[in-house]
């Protein structure tokens, strides 16, 4: 049994305490060249290996600097990653995910969609983009990493989501049984824009894109326009869970959800669901994993955690809260009965309440490394946390985030990273 850290609305000592924790950490572990602290950036893994793409900084500058964070005994930390092509430029509120398996060198990262300076109307900074970008990622060494361009998307969104699903249904013209499935987000750079419900898939294969997007027409329970949500994939269940989400102006102060909708991509049909338990607060900017069978005995489901929960005064109450939305082993045959949230008990040194970062699985069963986010009033932080889920309870770790001092280090240290690990990723 372990204390349950808790976020959201707090007493201004303990605000203080977890802010000081917080620097005291980066004081203790940071060496070298690491990251800018950022937020609405996007991480993804390989082989073990984290690595994060774009972002906001200090002072609202937009990052297109791509780094990796290794876990792997005397080279854990930060490497600057090199990459050449059609790069995606400054990028915030992009959505990533890899495809071809989490490993070298088949695995390619799919960029889609965020705010930038391009393509942007005269007296308007950043905007949403329908780009989508391919990175190759390749185990040799010698072999700079390479970005292409993907079919731009139907819609330019920013703060949406995009989803693997890897056991959608082959059909005639489609025999690649996995899909890449974008949903919601917002068409405007700011606060003040129309957020959309908009749901586009494209089939992946195993070298390149097979056609374009589509827009689908979905039925059922259809899910309100969004933004800020999470949505996962549960293997073998061809859908997509969606979770939470700004479905209101941001400004407005209002319109933060804890809903749970699935979407069936054989059908096209939206079911909201209605899990027993206590759930989450309502909430935006938070993450998600899939949690396997074998680290919740009592069945796998959807983990979440931190995002914000409200406002107060002008000013956004954060969360570090972890729930688990357990799922029932029915779910390939896409029966949803038996659903049930479950607050985590955390244990540990965790991260301060935060929202817009990002939180990725190391494997099936290895540790979620939590990075970067808006934290207590524009403190960014950037401490890397390893949270190792057990069931309905999990431990926080903070890890070293020393990076890599001068180019010839860095190189050596991502060459390192290439090779093949020991353990399945």
């Amino acid at each position: 049994m372990c204390e349950s850290l808790t976020g959201g609305k707090s007493p201004p000592w303990l605000m203080l305490a977890r802010i000081f924790a917080i620097l005291s950490t980066l004081a203790v572990f940071t060496s070298g060249e690491t990251p800018e602290p950022r937020y609405g950036h996007c991480a993804f893994v390989v082989n073990g290996t984290m690595f994060v793409l774009g972002g906001e900084t200090a002072g609202g500058v937009l990052s297109a600097e791509l780094w990796a964070f290794s876990l792997r005994g005397d080279s854990e930390g930060w490497s600057r990653v090199a990459a050449y092509g059609t790069a995606p430029p400054p990028i915030v509120g992009h959505g990533c995910t890899v495809v071809g398996g989490n490993s070298w060198p088949a695995a390619r990262l799919i960029v889609t969609g965020g705010n930038t300076p391009d393509e942007c109307p005269a007296a308007v900074k950043n905007c949403p983009t329908n780009r989508t970008w391919v990175l190759s990622l390749t185990q040799q060494p010698s072999a700079a990493l390479a970005w292409t361009h993907g079919p731009r998307m139907p819609e330019a969104v920013r703060r949406h989501t995009v989803t693997l699903v890897e056991d959608a249904a082959p059909t005639a013209a489609n025999q690649s049984p996995s899909l890449l499935v974008v949903i919601a987000g917002s068409h405007g750079p700011s606060c003040e824009e129309n957020l959309t419900a908009m749901v586009a898939s494209i089939p992946v294969g195993s070298d390149e894109f097979e056609g374009g997007w589509t827009v689908q027409r979905t039925d059922g329970e259809t899910l309100e326009p969004r933004m800020g949500h999470v949505a996962v994939s549960p293997p073998g269940s061809g859908a997509v869970v969606v979770i939470g989400g700004q479905q209101d102006n941001f400004c407005a102060e209002s319109g933060f959800s804890n809903d749970v909708h699935a979407l069936d991509t054989l059908t096209w049909t939206w079911t909201r669901l209605t899990p027993a338990g206590v759930p989450p607060r309502p909430r935006y900017g938070h993450t998600a994993w899939w949690l396997s069978d074998t680290a919740a005995p009592a069945g796998g489901g959807v983990q979440i955690t931190g995002g914000t929960c409200g406002r107060a005064c002008g000013a956004c109450l954060h969360a570090n809260d972890t729930f688990v939305l357990h799922l029932p082993n029915t779910t390939r045959e896409r029966d949803w009965a038996g659903m049930r949230w479950v607050q985590t008990q955390q244990c540990g040194h965790g991260p301060p309440p935060r929202d817009r970062h990002t939180s990725v699985r190391t494997g099936r069963d290895g540790p979620v490394l939590d990075y970067g986010g808006f934290v207590a009033h524009s403190i960014d932080s950037n401490t890397v946390f390893a949270f190792d889920p057990k069931g309905d309870t999990g431990v926080w770790t903070p890890k070293s985030v020393r990076g890599s001092t001068d180019a010839t280090t860095a190189r050596s240290r991502w060459h390192a990273q290439t090779e093949s690990p020991k353990s399945s990723a």
